[in-house]
Parts: C-alpha cells; sequence; structure tokens
C-alpha cells in the first residue's frame, strides 16, 4: 500500500521545536557554565582574603613572640646593669654600718671629711654608668660625695622621693626616684638609693648613685641598632626613668587606662598599644626586671611590623583578581562557544 504524501507545513513545527530545544538546552549549559566560573573566580578571591587574614594573624603573632623574646633578653641584662650599682649601694651601706654610727650627728662628723671621700672615689672607678656617689644626712643634706668636684653645702635633696621614702619606711632595699636634673652635674639623672640606719633602726640618711640617663639611651641604643624598636624603663607605678630613642617622656607617667598597668599586675604580658607613649600603635612587651622595682618596656611600631605583610598582600590579592579575572574570561568564551 502507498503511503499518502505529507501534506505542505507538516515537516516545520517539528523542525521548530526541536530547534528551539537545542537552544534551550544550550542556554541552559551556558548558565551552567556562568555559574561555575562565577564560582570559581569568587572561590578564589575568598581564598586570597583569607590567605592575606591569615598572613596578617600569623605576622602579628610572630612580632609579639619576638618582641617578648626580646624583652625577657633585655631586663636580664638591665638586671644585671642594675645589680651592679645595688650591690655598691650595699658596700658602702655595711661599711657605715660597721662604723658603728649611733646618730645623725655623729653621722654628719664622721663622713663629711677628705677620707671617705677617696673611699667613694674609689668605689666609683668601675661604675661608668654612675657619674656620682653620695651621702645625704637625715636632714636631706649631702654630707659627701664622690669625685673631685668641691661639696655644695646648699644641696638638699629633702623635698625628692628617694629621701622621703628612705625617711619613712624602714626597709633597706633598693629604691628607684624620680628622674632629675643633678644639682652636681646639671644633666638628666636617675636615682637609686638605700636607707642607712642606726643599729637601734634610727634614719640616719640615705646612700645615693646618680645614674646618667644619657648612658642608659646608649646602652639601650648599642642593643637595638640592628632593629627598630623602642625600649623604656619605668617603674612600676608608670613613672617614665628612660626611652630610646630619646624622647622627652622622662619623669612623665603611662597614661592611666593604658593595659600596660594590667601587664604589670600579672607579672608582665605582651599587648597591642593604640598610642605607645604618644607614638604609632606598637606591640608591647611588659618585662618587670627580678628583684628590684623596674620594669622594661620593649615596643615595635605597627608600621614596621605590617611593612612586609603589605608588599605580600598587594601581591596575593593582585594575583587573585588576575586569576579570577582568567577564570571568568575563560569560563565567558566557553559559554559563548555553547
Amino acid at each position: 500500500m502507498l503511503t499518502s504524501p505529507l501534506r505542505h507545513g507538516e515537516v516545520a513545527p517539528s523542525a521548530g521545536a526541536a530547534s528551539a530545544i537545542m537552544r534551550a538546552v544550550r542556554s541552559r549549559i551556558g548558565r551552567q557554565v556562568w555559574v561555575i566560573g562565577a564560582t570559581l573566580a569568587l572561590l578564589t578571591l575568598i581564598g586570597a582574603g583569607l590567605t592575606i587574614w591569615d598572613m596578617h594573624r600569623r605576622t602579628l603573632e610572630d612580632a609579639k613572640s619576638e618582641t617578648r623574646t626580646l624583652g625577657i633578653v633585655l631586663s636580664e641584662q638591665t638586671t644585671r646593669y642594675v645589680q651592679v650599682i645595688d650591690l655598691l649601694l650595699r658596700e658602702v651601706q655595711g661599711h657605715i654600718r660597721e662604723l658603728d654610727i649611733l646618730t645623725p650627728g655623729q653621722f654628719r662628723d664622721d663622713l663629711a671629711g677628705d677620707a671617705f671621700q677617696r673611699y667613694l672615689t674609689a668605689r666609683m672607678e668601675n661604675l661608668p654608668q654612675a657619674h656620682a656617689l653620695s651621702l645625704i644626712d637625715a636632714d636631706g643634706n649631702q654630707v659627701n660625695t664622690s669625685g673631685d668636684r668641691v661639696l655644695n653645702p646648699q644641696v638638699n635633696v629633702a623635698d625628692r622621693d628617694y629621701f622621703l621614702h628612705a625617711r619613712d619606711h624602714t626597709d633597706a632595699g633598693l629604691f628607684v626616684g624620680m628622674p632629675a636634673v643633678s644639682h652636681g652635674s646639671g644633666i638628666m639623672a636617675v636615682y637609686l638609693a638605700h636607707r642607712i640606719s642606726a643599729p637601734d633602726g634610727t634614719f640616719l640618711g640615705v646612700v645615693l648613685a646618680a645614674v646618667d640617663v644619657d648612658y642608659l639611651l646608649d646602652f639601650y641604643q648599642s642593643l637595638s641598632r640592628e632593629r627598630r624598636f623602642a625600649v623604656t624603663l619605668l617603674r612600676p607605678d608608670g613613672v617614665v626613668l628612660a626611652r630610646h630613642p630619646a624622647t622627652a617622656l622622662a619623669g612623665l607617667s603611662v597614661p592611666t587606662g593604658s593595659p600596660w598597668y594590667a601587664s604589670v599586675a600579672a607579672g608582665g604580658g605582651t599587648y597591642r598599644s593604640p598610642r605607645y607613649l604618644s607614638g604609632p600603635p606598637a606591640i608591647v612587651s611588659v618585662n618587670l626586671l627580678r628583684d628590684y622595682p623596674l620594669v622594661l618596656d620593649v615596643a615595635v611600631a605597627e608600621t614596621d611590623v605590617l611593612a612586609t605583610w603589605w608588599y605580600q598582600a598587594w601581591y596575593t590579592a593582585g594575583g587573585a583578581v588576575l586569576l579570577a579575572g582568567a577564570w571568568v574570561i575563560l569560563f565567558w568564551l566557553t559559554a559563548r562557544q555553547m
């Protein structure tokens, strides 16, 4: 049997439907390709962001660890530095105790002569960091001093904190006074003092070492020559004694709201300071000196810490953007072929 021929127009709808289906399939595949490309580009950018953030975190953590280690080393060196002066003051203190001086008047009369001045001068021969060794009587007057300069009978330190502390406290430990201009030399000095008492506990006076602040700064400068960091010597109450690089902060105090005080109370530590002693934001290592009422801070500016990180971050971000762009172009061209 012969099949009757197709009527005109019956094939066209079937061919058009097939073409529409193919276009829909290709369009769907193209969109899927675009989704894959966009996803890869987004993942590339997210991965780069996480990498940069992790690099930032590790950079700061490494800086904290290094600053803490450096602070421990410098605090030990500073402890030995102070220990030399403390031993000298204790030696003079013990020598006076052996003289069996009983009254403040006897203290003035027996220790004001040339013989005791020569004794003090001899003690200073191996102590370049201290520019003067002095005896102060119970009224705050200077009785004797090392060196060749003529004694000034008008020198009175009755208003200085080290004298007031020695007069009002019976402990014989080391006291660190406020930095001040020395009466004799006219230079800025930090004062280390010991109380001198009679056998019955009567206050006789003070033996005092004046430590040149510039010598301290030279000491810290020699330690920090190879690296950029700030070193600050303070009392536990926050008073700044010396700082390198040199600033006009000697005698001032750490701001009351600073986390520095919490670190001191905790026995030391490391924290991020938004503004460290009027400087830029810094990582600060707080270290209490063993056996002495002193605190040594080592600080490194965050701008110095993050300088290398910024270069790495820019390279990483730039590479991620280029790679994300390459993903987009590649899958755009693939989608067009679909």
